[in-house]
């Protein structure tokens, strides 16, 4: 016969009186409620009312109200019959969605823990690849002699605005390839346009700077930097995102690895290829 204990009424008096956030040594092994053999913790609970209260932190637990933590508790023990109930018709194990979701929440509530890459790690990944990392996005101006191009130089300083270096582009540069946009040229790398172009490029330091006449095989180029994707607080966070993606794949496998060495796994000699396969009558 199924049964559900509760051990409520006791927990929540003690709790009005005093802080649920305990030493973990005194309060993680608490069982406030049993539901068929299965005990849930004041752990659990206090997880719950960690996500439930407003700062989301232990110390803003106390800020919920009694009724609200049992409430809470009922939610849990719920959950708890369904998950029971799931198992026993075999839900969980038909299901591949749920399989998978599980599988999901196994490996993050580890990944959570130790994958986080430190900041030294992130610094050095940047260092070893900003060459391949940093940007820029400029607007330009080509001219086939220096004289033109210090002249529209000129006619740019006398109102030093974007809207202006692209109006200037758009009527005097020579290349049909950017002039209708204005000069634009998305991001690219250092090593992706002409050494002479992208020494001034990479030298300008704040956008809305313009360097020129620079000369090159193709003419003379003025540039506005329009865009700028340098240095490492630029890249910290893609960096981070990737190293953690790298240590979460490397866990997972070896979590994978130990858990099947301390399996038993048999699998039947079976040809896999037939399986599905109608049979002819």
């Amino acid at each position: 016969m199924r049964y559900i204990l509760f051990i409520v009424s006791c927990f929540f008096t003690l709790t009005a009186c005093t802080p649920l956030q305990q030493p973990k040594d005194q309060s993680s092994d608490q069982v406030i409620a049993t539901v068929n053999k299965q005990t849930i913790s004041a752990e659990q609970l206090q997880k719950r009312l960690e996500q439930t209260s407003e700062n989301k932190t232990p110390s803003s637990i106390d800020e919920i109200p009694s009724d609200k933590k049992e409430e809470i508790l009922q939610q849990i023990i719920e959950e708890e019959l369904v998950l029971q109930s799931a198992l026993d018709t075999g839900l969980l194990q038909n299901s591949v969605r749920l399989r998978r979701e599980i599988m999901r929440e196994y490996f993050q509530d580890r990944f959570n823990q130790t994958t986080k890459p430190s900041e030294e790690e992130i610094r050095q990944t940047y260092e070893h690849q900003k060459d391949k990392l940093d940007r820029v996005m400029v607007k330009h101006i080509l001219l086939p002699t220096k004289k033109e191009a210090i002249s529209v130089l000129n006619r740019y300083n006398l109102n030093p605005t974007k809207k202006n270096f692209a109006a200037l582009a758009t009527t005097h540069s020579i290349d049909q390839s950017t002039k209708e946009s204005g000069g634009d040229i998305k991001w690219f790398m250092y090593d992706e346009m002409v050494p002479e172009f992208s020494n001034a490029a990479f030298s300008i330091s704040n956008v809305g700077e313009v360097v020129g006449p620079i000369k090159t095989e193709f003419g003379y180029h003025l540039i506005y930097l329009a865009g700028d994707k340098r240095g490492f607080e630029k890249h910290k966070g893609s960096i981070q995102i990737h190293l953690a993606k790298i240590n979460q794949t490397r866990l997972r496998k070896e979590i994978l690895q130990d858990l099947r060495k301390q399996a038993q796994i048999q699998v039947a000699k079976t040809n896999t290829n037939s399986i599905g396969k109608g049979v002819d009558g």
